[in-house]
């Protein structure tokens, strides 16, 4: 219980007001301190003897206002801020002994955290004129601060759509105060309220869970085992929200949000595959030849591809120089690319007659079963390549391979996210990719279902 004792004795007043109405104003004064305390507790910072008191009250806003903070000086520049929430007005105040019956609240100060009310002033003249004798205010005050009411008088017009325009002599470091106090305010309302995982569903305190940018609220338990499981399946593009809606829409977690969730190991991790699909979206960017790196290396910018050092690669992991085309040690521009050896191998061998003299030196050299096995694996190699071929259509926008199993013919390439059709492979529109098949005279016309027969 808050209790105001008055440096001015009733002794010291009793000449001018009974000692009844001076007992009966500080009981006065003591309720309403308890009810204030009762119902706003964390707004009373400091209660003295002395008769001091000091209030601290948030600014919370119904709805996020876009605020445009001007230079008052030249030169004329502006700054936009969305807010819901503006840092605390202060007021210091001092009760007379002989408040609430004859006397109001003193006002010794006022003023906003940061300074970005402009004109405080003005809000204390209403403040003043709001008390009326042998009624207390201090409750009435602080509902009106807690309104939006006490900023029109401030020049903050609420009513209209339009920014509001504040002066201010660093539009900057104002705007990045602001934005600092609105997510720390944010983040330690979050931290005390109770919300259910959307996951397991259990209900837990704030600081034991994370609100991703689409609101939704999961436990980080639930996203620790989710997440880290993505991550180490290499399945990056489901590190996002869990939400069926969000999975639906693909939508992604950001840095930071993965960066409180998972370990520095996981998000290194993430960032590095992250990175790698990226890359990997563009059919010219090549891994590192060399076993122990394969770092991914874009093609070189604004070479000219006659020239042939647009083949030209060079890792920037291990400073490896090959040959984009057969990927051997580069070999300059000019140099034909060489054949593997076992390509040559096999050209030999397979050129030799069989009982030769050619083929059984061959043989001898090399082994009879170290070719057979050089032979089979060949024709596998000619047998898949005809396979693929034969049995998938090429992705026109990545040059992937693409098998349909089942379905229609509107394919999405999983690499790149190309619209195309698996008859013709050309390019379909994302927004109606059905249209192509509705074109009366093309090849595809009415085949978005065409067996995988028809297909010539």
């Amino acid at each position: 219980m808050l209790s105001v004792i008055h440096s001015s004795s009733p002794a010291a007043s009793s000449s001018t007001h009974a000692l009844k109405d001076l007992e009966l104003c500080q009981t006065l004064q003591r309720e309403e301190l308890d009810v204030l305390e009762s119902i706003y507790p964390e707004y009373i910072s400091s209660a003295q003897p002395n008769g001091h008191l000091k209030f601290e009250i948030p600014v919370e806003l119904e709805q996020p206002c876009l605020i445009e903070f001007v230079r008052s000086g030249p030169p004329a520049e502006g700054q936009k801020v969305s807010l819901s929430v503006l840092p605390p007005l202060l007021l210091r105040i001092t009760l007379p002994a002989t408040y609430p019956l004859y006397e109001a609240p003193h006002i010794a100060s006022i003023r906003t955290v940061h300074e970005w009310a402009p004109d405080i002033s003005k809000l204390q003249r209403v403040l003043a004129e709001m008390w009326t004798s042998e009624e207390t205010v201090l409750y009435r005050w602080i509902d009106y601060i807690l309104s939006e009411e006490f900023l029109q008088e401030l020049g903050f017009d609420m009513t209209n759509n339009r920014p509001l325009q504040v002066q201010h002599p660093d539009p900057s470091t104002m705007v990045s105060q602001l934005e600092s106090y609105q997510q720390s305010f944010l983040s330690t309302q979050f931290c005390k309220v109770t919300y259910p995982c959307g996951i397991c569903l259990e209900h837990l305190k704030g600081s034991k869970c994370l609100q991703l940018a689409c609101e939704h609220i999961f436990c980080r338990p639930c996203l620790l085992d989710f997440w880290g499981m993505c991550i180490g399946e290499g399945d990056v593009d489901r590190v996002g929200c869990p939400d069926p809606e969000c999975v639906k829409e693909g939508r992604k977690s950001s840095e930071e949000d993965v960066s409180r969730v998972v370990s520095e190991q996981e998000l290194e991790r993430w960032k590095w595959l992250k990175t790698k699909k990226q890359l990997e979206l563009d059919p010219t960017i090549l891994n590192c030849p060399i076993a122990r790196c394969q770092a991914l290396i874009p093609k070189p910018k604004g070479v000219d591809a006659e020239s042939g050092w647009d083949r030209f690669r060079q890792c920037p992991d291990c400073s490896f120089s090959f040959c984009s085309f057969c990927k051997y040690t580069w070999h300059g521009p000019i140099t034909q690319c060489p054949l593997p050896f076992t390509e040559r191998l096999f050209q030999q061998y397979s050129a030799a007659a069989k009982g030769s003299r050619d083929r059984a030196l061959i043989e001898s050299r090399y082994g009879k079963e170290t070719l057979v096995r050089l032979v089979k694996e060949h024709e596998d190699q000619q047998a898949t390549e005809s396979w693929i071929t034969e049995s998938t259509s090429v992705c026109p926008g990545c040059q992937s391979h693409v098998q349909k199993s089942d379905g229609c013919n509107h394919m999405t390439c999983a690499r790149c996210g190309q619209h195309f059709c698996y008859r013709c492979q050309g390019k379909l529109k994302e927004k109606d990719p059905y249209e192509h098949y509705r074109i009366r005279g093309t090849y595809c016309y009415e085949m978005l279902f065409a067996p995988d027969e028809d297909y010539s």
